[in-house]
Parts: C-alpha cells; sequence; structure tokens
C-alpha cells in the first residue's frame, strides 16, 4: 500500500517539476533603493584649558628612560600552519585517490578517520602518562 502511495507521489512529483518552474521562476522581483539620511553630526569644542591636549608633544629622553626593552619569543605553530598543513595532505591524497571513484572516497574517510584516532591516542598517552606521573610522586611522598 504505501510503495504504491510512494510511487504514484515520486511520479507526479516529477511530471509537475517543469511546471514549477514556469509558475514561480518567471517573477522577477527588483528592490528600488530608498533615499539614506544619516544623523546629524555636532562637534563638541573642549575649551576646558585643564585637560591636556591631544596633540601635546611628549619628551622622547624622559620616554626613552621609562621603557624597558623586552625581547618576545617567536610563536611557532598556530592554526594557519595546521590549515596549510592539512591542505597539502588533502591535496596529495587527493591526487592520489582521485582516479578510483568511490573507492577513492572511501579510502580517503579510511585515512581522516585512523588520523584522527591516532591524534587521540596520542593525547591520551600523554595524559595517562602525566597522571601515572602524579601518581608515583604522590605514592613516594606517602612512603608507600
Amino acid at each position: 500500500m504505501f510503495k504504491k502511495l510512494f510511487s504514484a507521489m515520486l511520479a507526479l512529483t516529477l511530471l509537475l517539476t517543469p511546471v514549477g518552474g514556469f509558475m514561480l521562476g518567471d517573477q522577477v522581483s527588483t528592490v528600488q533603493a530608498k533615499g539614506y539620511k544619516s544623523g546629524k553630526k555636532s562637534f563638541n569644542s573642549n575649551t576646558n584649558s585643564n585637560s591636556p591636549s591631544l596633540f601635546k608633544k611628549e619628551d622622547s629622553q624622559q620616554k626613552s628612560s621609562t621603557t624597558k626593552s623586552t625581547t618576545t619569543k617567536p610563536k611557532t605553530g598556530g592554526i594557519m600552519k595546521g590549515l596549510f598543513l592539512g591542505g597539502l595532505a588533502g591535496l596529495l591524497l587527493g591526487g592520489l585517490l582521485s582516479n578510483l571513484g568511490v573507492l577513492g572516497s572511501i579510502i580517503g574517510l579510511l585515512i581522516n578517520v585512523f588520523a584522527i584516532m591516532a591524534v587521540i591516542m596520542i593525547i591520551r598517552k600523554i595524559f595517562t602518562y602525566f597522571m601515572k606521573k602524579r601518581k608515583d610522586k604522590e605514592e613516594t611522598a606517602w612512603g608507600k
């Protein structure tokens, strides 16, 4: 019963698809832009002589004596490096597996799943290593 109903609806949909293009696709909607008016702008002049001037020149000798020379270590890695390496890996695997069709997509998915599993396993190993190291340190502190 449901198979017949479903096949009838599918056939009706396929038959009426071109009609929908004629009825709905021919309407051209144009939008006319109205005028734009911005709000009034005002300038508040600050005539208070007690406030410091924005254009006041600072003494360069005083400024240089108070600054400290600090060196910052350049940051390595980051999201751009990860995106770059991921893109290169995708291009290499895409070129190798492109002629296999659907099988290439499945193999690419398996490679990505294995890579994600490997990253999770590495993070888990590092976490358990530090937790075990911490537990051993606590046991030696209590004299067990």
